[in-house]
């Protein structure tokens, strides 16, 4: 009877964890508000105009690249073998809109980027590229190539003031198997857009991009329908974390290393529930009232920590030797000294695809969001 008792409380304890953990994420206090903002580099929840629109226009090559990054294990830089994106964990993309030049019988194209140059100001920019999508035009033309010039353009007149960038060859010959997306690099134009910006730390500018159908007899036919502005870069805190793990000794590597493999084998062992041990914690995006701006992911799994640290402690706890020693002379003499406590030891990264306050798409990885492993310090 006093085991059945025990039983109960124990799932009646649980019930009421469960709740109290959900409740307190769908009643977000302003100061929780601000500390979740925190943690992913937000001063401030973004307010959009119209979010079912904007979530429509997200690239579909941002939405793969976003489902590819979540696949990735345990790394917070992009991994995209050819693109020179160095460490960076942050893509924003910007729409170019077209000037002038972008239909069909014209040999050059003009576009502007209003760019947000402020969040440039604590972060570092790796890459920019322009991504631009031809489509040949209905009537066939013998013509088999030309090629796609792309210049960074400093003053609008007649002709343009310009330093090129970048080249690309377009085939011409299949109206349907011809068309498609095409990416130039135009990193130096960013570089130079964001050193010159005028709009200080706080303000926007206006950029601009030619792209030129270049050494072709015939300017082909065709338009180029769509365009956008992909930067990648490096925010001040993640340079911080890395720079830190790539000064550690081999010797604290190893030890994560030995922590990853103690996790595997923690799986296959099922203790007492008050042992310390990772529980679920799931954050809905849609009960905290985010998910007008969070495209992805719905939701996640941060884990938490929680169980005692008894002596004598199992090797799955990953425990220190201080740990180890303190927990033993709590068991010899508790006023002594308190317990070894159950905290993460091991974290892995996220990948968030949202809508800043601008309503430009950002995808962002971020460190240590969900607990992988518990021990005892």
């Amino acid at each position: 009877m006093l085991k059945m008792r025990q039983c109960c409380l124990i799932v009646i304890c649980t019930i009421v964890l469960s709740w109290q953990l959900h409740y307190s994420f769908a009643k977000l206090t302003l100061r929780q508000e601000q500390a979740f903002l925190k943690a992913l580099s937000l001063d401030q929840v973004p307010k959009l105009q119209d979010d079912h629109r904007a979530k429509s226009n997200i690239p579909e090559s941002i939405r793969e690249l976003y489902r590819q990054q979540s696949l990735q294990d345990k790394t917070t830089q992009f991994k995209l073998p050819g693109r020179h994106v160095g460490a960076s964990n942050t893509l924003r993309t910007f729409d170019g809109k077209p000037l002038g030049g972008c239909g069909s019988g014209h040999s050059l194209c003009v576009l502007a980027f209003d760019l947000n140059t402020g969040v440039y100001q604590s972060e570092q920019v790796e890459s920019a590229q322009l991504r631009v999508h031809w489509k040949p035009g209905k009537q066939y033309q013998k013509l088999e190539s030309f090629r796609a010039s792309v210049h960074d353009v400093y003053k609008l007149k007649n002709p343009h003031l310009s330093m090129l960038l970048d080249t690309k060859k377009i085939f011409h010959q299949d109206p349907q198997r011809d068309q498609g997306w095409y990416e130039f690099d135009v990193t130096p134009a960013l570089r130079r857009w964001l050193s010159s910006n005028e709009g200080g730390s706080s303000g926007s500018s206006r950029a601009m991009l030619a792209i030129e159908k270049s050494l072709a007899k015939v300017v082909p036919e065709g338009i180029f329908s769509d365009a956008y502005l992909v930067v990648f870069s490096e925010d001040q805190k993640h340079r911080e974390n890395r720079l830190k793990r790539s000064a550690s000794s081999p010797s604290a590597r190893h030890r994560h290393q030995s922590n990853r493999s103690h996790r595997r084998r923690a799986k296959k062992k099922k203790g007492h529930w008050t042992h310390c041990k990772r529980h679920s914690l799931y954050v809905d995006f849609a009960e905290v009232g985010w998910n007008d701006w969070i495209v992805a992911p719905p939701g996640y799994d941060a884990h938490f920590c929680h169980g005692e640290c008894h002596f004598p402690l199992a090797e799955h706890l990953n425990a220190t030797n201080h740990a180890i020693v303190q927990t033993m002379v709590n068991s010899v003499n508790p006023s002594a000294v308190p317990r070894a406590c159950c905290i993460p030891i091991e974290l892995s990264p996220i990948s968030m695809l949202y809508l800043d306050e601008y309503e430009k798409v950002v995808l962002k990885n971020y460190e240590d969001m969900v607990i992988e492993n518990c021990g005892c310090r």
